[in-house]
């Protein structure tokens, strides 16, 4: 199977064949890809976590990443209210 990404024109594009028509990917694929990987690093921090001890810093850490996600989050709504695409 064939597939391949790109951007253009500011949008993630993707194509199931060499020479085929590039076609938007989602806005549902996308925030599907933001939350699996969120889910993603939560994981891998408490694998980290277990395998290594608390971090002393992961408090702050963990209220600095929350922000961000939920700036993350609005900033993707912004875009896609703007967008006649999505």
């Amino acid at each position: 199977m064939y597939y391949e990404e790109q951007v253009i024109d500011g949008q993630l594009c993707y194509r199931t064949t060499p020479d085929g028509p590039w076609a938007v990917v989602e806005y549902k694929e996308l925030v599907d890809r933001v939350v699996f990987a969120e889910k993603k690093v939560r994981q891998l921090e408490s694998e980290l976590e277990s395998f290594i001890g608390p971090d002393p810093e992961m408090e702050e850490d963990a209220r600095v990443s929350g922000k961000i996600r939920r700036q993350s989050r609005a900033a993707i709504v912004a875009y896609s209210a703007d967008c006649p695409l999505l």
